[in-house]
C-alpha cells in the first residue's frame, strides 16, 4: 500500500498557512490605510484660509452707503440722498477718510470709523483739526496723515475759543468752534456783496472773532469790524430758509436780515486790505427770526 511521505504533508500546509496569512495582513493593512485621511498639504491649507479670510472681508466693505446713513445718523435735520460722498482711503474696513458736500459744490473731508459694528462720523472739516479728535478711536497713521495738529503749541484768540493753526501770505486759518449771535444779511446779486450770505455778530459776541493786534506787524492791528461770509454758502441759505432767487426775482427788495444765534467753525482770516472779507463754515442755527426785506 502506497504511504504517504508525512514531509509533503507538513510543508503543503505551512504553504497554505503563509499564503493565507499574508492575504489577510494585506486586506487588513489597505482597509487601515484607506481609514485614515492624509493630511492636506500646510501650504495648501494655508492658501484657503487666505482665501476665506478676503472673501470675508470682501463681504464686509465698507460701502458709500453705509457713509452717507452714518452722516444721517449724525445730522437727523439734514438729508444727504443726494449728497456727493466719496471713499478715498479705507484701513482694514475699520477706518475710512474721503469727502462729502453737494453735487458740483463745496465739500469738505471726513473722517468715520466703525465702533460696535456701525460705522460713525467722527469729524468732518476743510482744514488741520486737532489730533486729540482721533485719538480716541485709535486712528492709524495711514488714515490721519497730516491732517491734524498738536493743541501743546496753540495760539489762541482772545478768549481761547478759536486756535490759529497756521498762515499763509494772504490767509489766517483758525481751527475750533464758536457760537455767536447777531445779523444775517444778503444783499440783492447786482450790488456789492451781492448773493454773499454774511453774518454780523452782536455787541455780547463779536470779540469771539479773531482780530489779531499785530496782524500787520509790531502794533499794526487788525482794526476791520467782525463779521464774515459763510463758505458753505449753498448749504447755510438752504438751512437759513432763504430761496434768493424767489426773493430776489422781486426787484423792490434789495436785501434781507434776520436775527440769530448760529455755531461757526474753520473761521479763516483774510489779510487783504481791500473788499475782501473773513469766512467760517456755517455748522449749525440755534436759533432764528425770520428775515426781513429790508436792512440797516
Amino acid at each position: 500500500m502506497y504511504k504517504t511521505n508525512p514531509w509533503v504533508i507538513i510543508t503543503t500546509i505551512l504553504l497554505t498557512a503563509i499564503i493565507v496569512g499574508g492575504g489577510v495582513y494585506w486586506y487588513l493593512t489597505q482597509e487601515l490605510y484607506t481609514s485614515i485621511p492624509v493630511p492636506r498639504n500646510s501650504e495648501e491649507n494655508y492658501q484657503e484660509e487666505a482665501s476665506q479670510a478676503e472673501e470675508s472681508v470682501a463681504e464686509a466693505k465698507v460701502t458709500i452707503e453705509d457713509i452717507r446713513n452714518a452722516f444721517s445718523n449724525k445730522y437727523p435735520d439734514r438729508d444727504y440722498s443726494n449728497m456727493r460722498i466719496t471713499i478715498d482711503n479705507n484701513y482694514q474696513n475699520q477706518f475710512v477718510e474721503g469727502g462729502v458736500g453737494v453735487p458740483d459744490g463745496f465739500g469738505a473731508h471726513y473722517w468715520a470709523a466703525k465702533v460696535d459694528g456701525e460705522w460713525i462720523i467722527v469729524q468732518e472739516a476743510q482744514d488741520m483739526v486737532p489730533c486729540s479728535v482721533f485719538e480716541p478711536y485709535g486712528f492709524p497713521e495711514e488714515i490721519v496723515g497730516n491732517n491734524c495738529y498738536n493743541e501743546t503749541n496753540d495760539l489762541d484768540s482772545q478768549e481761547g475759543t478759536l486756535t490759529k493753526i497756521r498762515a499763509d501770505e494772504r490767509f489766517v486759518y483758525y481751527s475750533g468752534k464758536i457760537t455767536v449771535s447777531g445779523r444775517y444779511q444778503e444783499y440783492y446779486p447786482e450790488t456789492l456783496l451781492g448773493n454773499e450770505l454774511c453774518f454780523y455778530p452782536d455787541e455780547e459776541t463779536k470779540h469771539l472773532i479773531p482780530r489779531d493786534p499785530n496782524l500787520w506787524g509790531e502794533g499794526q492791528g487788525d482794526t476791520r469790524l467782525p463779521w464774515f461770509c459763510f463758505e458753505n454758502q449753498e448749504q447755510a441759505k438752504e438751512m437759513f430758509d432763504i430761496n434768493e432767487e424767489e426773493i430776489f426775482s422781486d426787484e423792490t427788495i434789495k436785501c434781507i436780515q434776520g436775527e440769530a444765534e448760529i455755531e461757526i467753525s474753520d473761521y479763516v482770516v483774510d489779510t487783504m486790505e481791500s473788499s475782501v472779507f473773513d469766512t467760517a463754515r456755517l455748522i449749525m442755527i440755534i436759533s432764528k427770526e425770520n428775515y426781513e426785506t429790508q436792512c440797516e
